[in-house]
């Protein structure tokens, strides 16, 4: 969602009409929504490669009520999401998935 302000001048139109537009746009690919406490260093999260702790860069698009909308996450990246104070890169971490 896109605030948008519209300013309308021209002869026949008058205070309190309505009218009808379009707002033509393109679907953005790619995007994630994340939580905003996630993010370090301006426009990092932090993934876990080969049992390390590392960075990955993100194209921030957007924030809005505390989340991010972010470009450059891989669905197969394993995003920390929990207990990121202390954390640092290249630390060793255990990963423990669900059994599917």
């Amino acid at each position: 969602n896109i605030p948008i302000f519209i300013s309308l001048s021209g002869k026949g139109l008058n205070q309190g009409m309505y009218l009808r537009g379009t707002i033509k746009g393109k679907p953005i690919e790619s995007v994630y929504e994340i939580p905003e406490e996630l993010i370090v260093n301006q426009n990092q999260v932090y993934v876990v490669r080969d049992s390390t702790i590392q960075y990955k860069s993100v194209e921030i698009l957007n924030r809005k009520d505390g989340a991010v909308y972010a470009r450059g996450i891989d669905g197969n990246d394993d995003i920390v999401v929990s207990s990121i104070n202390g954390l640092f890169r290249g630390q060793k971490v255990v990963v423990n998935k669900p059994k599917s």
